[in-house]
């Protein structure tokens, strides 16, 4: 069912405040937005797992330095 945005905004109209709650549940529904309950819940998630990606990261660069840092040594020492 795809309505043009006169359509809709005729349905509105002439359903009043209860239509507006209807169409209000059924776009959430048919993702056509998305609440804000829903956003933020997704924005926290995303920052967890871009912190844990960047935390990953750091911890790589220390071992590759580590790594090395070894790697020197041992080429020094023959």
């Amino acid at each position: 069912m795809d309505l043009t945005l006169s359509q809709i905004l005729k349905l509105i109209q002439d359903s009043g405040v209860p239509g507006l709650l209807l169409l209000i549940v059924v776009s959430g529904a048919q993702k056509w937005w998305v609440f804000g309950w829903l956003y933020r819940d997704l924005q926290r998630d995303r920052d967890e797992w871009k912190r844990l990606a960047l935390h990953g990261t750091k911890i790589v660069e220390e071992m590759t330095s580590i790594g090395e840092e070894a790697v020197r040594v041992a080429r020094e020492r023959g």
